[in-house]
Protein backbone atom coordinates (compact mmCIF):
# COMPACT_ATOMS: atom_id res chain seq x y z
CA UNK A 1 0.00 0.00 0.00
CA UNK A 2 1.24 3.47 -0.89
CA UNK A 3 0.31 6.73 0.77
CA UNK A 4 -0.47 9.70 -1.51
CA UNK A 5 -1.82 13.19 -1.01
CA UNK A 6 -5.43 13.46 -2.24
CA UNK A 7 -6.56 16.05 -4.80
CA UNK A 8 -2.94 16.63 -5.81
CA UNK A 9 -2.50 16.95 -9.55
CA UNK A 10 0.75 16.72 -11.45
CA UNK A 11 4.15 16.31 -9.85
CA UNK A 12 4.75 16.48 -6.09
CA UNK A 13 5.34 19.98 -4.76
CA UNK A 14 6.11 20.97 -1.18
CA UNK A 15 3.40 22.83 0.70
CA UNK A 16 5.84 25.66 1.38
CA UNK A 17 6.36 26.12 -2.35
CA UNK A 18 2.60 26.01 -3.04
CA UNK A 19 1.75 28.62 -0.37
CA UNK A 20 4.74 30.77 -1.31
CA UNK A 21 3.79 30.69 -4.99
CA UNK A 22 0.18 31.63 -4.11
CA UNK A 23 1.40 34.64 -2.15
CA UNK A 24 3.83 35.64 -4.89
CA UNK A 25 1.11 35.30 -7.57
CA UNK A 26 -1.49 37.33 -5.65
CA UNK A 27 0.89 39.99 -4.26
CA UNK A 28 -0.46 43.53 -4.66
CA UNK A 29 2.40 45.99 -4.58
CA UNK A 30 -0.02 48.88 -4.03
CA UNK A 31 -0.49 47.45 -0.51
CA UNK A 32 3.25 47.48 0.21
CA UNK A 33 4.38 50.95 -0.88
CA UNK A 34 4.87 49.71 -4.48
CA UNK A 35 7.46 47.18 -3.37
CA UNK A 36 7.57 43.47 -4.24
CA UNK A 37 9.98 41.39 -2.13
CA UNK A 38 12.07 38.51 -3.41
CA UNK A 39 10.33 35.16 -2.79
CA UNK A 40 12.44 32.13 -1.87
CA UNK A 41 11.23 28.57 -1.39
CA UNK A 42 12.55 25.57 0.52
CA UNK A 43 14.30 24.12 -2.52
CA UNK A 44 16.27 27.38 -2.82
CA UNK A 45 17.78 27.00 0.66
CA UNK A 46 21.15 25.88 -0.70
CA UNK A 47 21.44 29.30 -2.33
CA UNK A 48 20.83 31.19 0.93
CA UNK A 49 24.24 32.12 2.30
CA UNK A 50 23.21 34.37 5.16
CA UNK A 51 19.55 35.39 5.61
CA UNK A 52 20.56 38.45 7.64
CA UNK A 53 22.20 39.84 4.49
CA UNK A 54 18.97 39.52 2.54
CA UNK A 55 16.63 42.47 2.66
CA UNK A 56 13.15 42.65 1.21
CA UNK A 57 12.77 38.88 1.08
CA UNK A 58 10.21 36.28 2.17
CA UNK A 59 11.43 32.71 2.69
CA UNK A 60 9.00 29.75 2.77
CA UNK A 61 10.30 26.54 4.39
CA UNK A 62 8.67 23.19 5.15
CA UNK A 63 8.52 22.47 8.87
CA UNK A 64 7.30 18.86 9.05
CA UNK A 65 4.20 16.68 9.20
CA UNK A 66 2.09 15.13 11.97
CA UNK A 67 -1.20 13.22 12.20
CA UNK A 68 -4.29 15.19 13.20
CA UNK A 69 -6.15 12.89 15.64
CA UNK A 70 -9.63 14.30 15.01
CA UNK A 71 -9.09 13.91 11.26
CA UNK A 72 -7.44 10.48 11.19
CA UNK A 73 -10.56 8.56 10.27
CA UNK A 74 -11.95 10.53 7.35
CA UNK A 75 -12.93 7.28 5.69
CA UNK A 76 -11.60 3.78 5.27
CA UNK A 77 -8.56 4.91 3.32
CA UNK A 78 -8.17 8.62 4.21
CA UNK A 79 -6.17 10.22 7.00
CA UNK A 80 -5.75 13.88 7.96
CA UNK A 81 -2.20 15.15 8.19
CA UNK A 82 -0.91 18.52 9.35
CA UNK A 83 1.94 19.97 7.33
CA UNK A 84 3.67 23.00 8.81
CA UNK A 85 5.47 25.71 6.92
CA UNK A 86 7.55 28.59 8.23
CA UNK A 87 7.23 32.00 6.59
CA UNK A 88 10.16 34.31 7.38
CA UNK A 89 9.97 37.97 6.44
CA UNK A 90 13.13 40.06 6.05
CA UNK A 91 12.79 43.80 5.44
CA UNK A 92 14.94 46.90 5.64
CA UNK A 93 12.49 48.71 7.95
CA UNK A 94 9.90 47.78 10.54
CA UNK A 95 7.21 49.55 8.52
CA UNK A 96 7.97 47.56 5.37
CA UNK A 97 8.06 44.31 7.36
CA UNK A 98 4.59 45.05 8.78
CA UNK A 99 3.27 45.82 5.28
CA UNK A 100 4.65 42.50 4.04
CA UNK A 101 3.05 40.66 6.98
CA UNK A 102 -0.34 42.31 6.38
CA UNK A 103 -0.22 41.44 2.68
CA UNK A 104 0.57 37.79 3.46
CA UNK A 105 -2.32 37.66 5.95
CA UNK A 106 -4.71 39.28 3.45
CA UNK A 107 -3.82 36.79 0.71
CA UNK A 108 -4.12 33.78 3.01
CA UNK A 109 -7.50 34.97 4.29
CA UNK A 110 -8.80 35.73 0.80
CA UNK A 111 -7.66 32.48 -0.83
CA UNK A 112 -8.32 30.06 2.02
CA UNK A 113 -9.54 26.80 0.41
CA UNK A 114 -12.80 26.71 2.37
CA UNK A 115 -13.29 30.47 2.69
CA UNK A 116 -16.46 30.48 0.62
CA UNK A 117 -18.01 27.42 2.35
CA UNK A 118 -17.18 25.36 -0.72
CA UNK A 119 -13.81 23.73 -1.17
CA UNK A 120 -11.71 25.57 -3.75
CA UNK A 121 -8.24 24.03 -4.03
CA UNK A 122 -5.16 26.20 -3.94
CA UNK A 123 -3.29 25.95 -7.22
CA UNK A 124 0.33 24.81 -7.29
CA UNK A 125 3.16 27.05 -8.44
CA UNK A 126 2.29 26.36 -12.09
CA UNK A 127 -1.15 27.99 -11.42
CA UNK A 128 -3.01 25.10 -13.07
CA UNK A 129 -2.61 21.88 -11.03
CA UNK A 130 -4.57 21.51 -7.78
CA UNK A 131 -2.58 21.17 -4.56
CA UNK A 132 -3.62 18.75 -1.80
CA UNK A 133 -4.07 21.57 0.75
CA UNK A 134 -7.62 21.44 2.17
CA UNK A 135 -7.40 24.15 4.83
CA UNK A 136 -5.11 25.81 7.36
CA UNK A 137 -5.42 26.15 11.09
CA UNK A 138 -5.39 29.91 11.41
CA UNK A 139 -7.04 32.36 9.07
CA UNK A 140 -4.50 35.00 10.06
CA UNK A 141 -1.10 33.62 11.07
CA UNK A 142 0.60 35.51 13.87
CA UNK A 143 4.09 36.77 13.08
CA UNK A 144 6.72 36.84 15.80
CA UNK A 145 9.24 39.65 15.53
CA UNK A 146 12.92 39.00 16.12
CA UNK A 147 14.42 42.13 17.60
CA UNK A 148 17.64 43.36 16.08
CA UNK A 149 21.02 42.38 17.39
CA UNK A 150 24.34 43.79 16.14
CA UNK A 151 24.22 41.75 12.94
CA UNK A 152 20.57 42.49 12.21
CA UNK A 153 20.60 46.16 13.27
CA UNK A 154 19.98 47.25 9.68
CA UNK A 155 16.98 44.98 9.15
CA UNK A 156 13.72 43.76 10.60
CA UNK A 157 12.75 40.08 10.70
CA UNK A 158 9.66 38.13 11.67
CA UNK A 159 8.38 34.58 11.22
CA UNK A 160 5.07 32.76 11.37
CA UNK A 161 4.19 29.09 11.38
CA UNK A 162 1.19 27.99 9.34
CA UNK A 163 -0.29 24.50 9.76
CA UNK A 164 -2.02 23.13 6.68
CA UNK A 165 -4.56 20.30 6.55
CA UNK A 166 -3.66 17.82 3.85
CA UNK A 167 -5.57 14.60 3.24
CA UNK A 168 -3.53 11.49 2.51
CA UNK A 169 -4.97 8.34 1.02
CA UNK A 170 -3.87 4.72 1.09
CA UNK A 171 -3.74 3.38 -2.47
Amino acid sequence: MALTRTTEQGDYETSAHTIGALIERKWTKANTDQFVPKFMFDQDRANVINPTDMLECIVFTDGGTFPIPERTSLGHDLIGVGETIVMSVFASTHKRRKLFEFEIQLILRTYRPIAQSAFTPIKKSNDSDNSPIHDYDEIIPEFVTFESDEVQAKSSKSSAILTLLVEWQFT
